[in-house]
């Protein structure tokens, strides 16, 4: 288990230019709207960890690409955080 935890630490330095799209997503994510850019980025980092395709970050391409999958994202992730606080304050009611 810490091989794994010290991996995932050490995964957004690894890699050409990793300095550079680690302070842009940092920046992007502190901005209103913009921030489903790196969501998205996010998201893509993820997938491609998943599939075993790349270690190093993935280039910032595909703006439009990236803005969609955070936006579908942050979707997801509402609809879920609001059906759990559903279920939590109709188990209250109930209870």
């Amino acid at each position: 288990m810490g091989a794994i935890l010290l991996a995932a630490l050490r995964h957004p330095f690894v890699g050409r230019e990793s300095a550079k799209k680690l302070v842009a997503g940092s920046f992007l994510n502190l901005i209103p709207v913009v921030n489903f850019l790196a969501l998205g980025y996010a998201l893509r980092l993820m997938r491609h960890v998943l599939t075993g395709e790349k270690t190093e970050l993935p280039a910032w391409e595909g703006w439009g690409g990236l803005f969609l999958d955070g936006l579908r994202g942050a979707r997801k992730l509402e609809a879920r955080s609001c059906n759990q606080i559903s279920k939590h304050c109709g188990a209250r009611r109930l209870g």
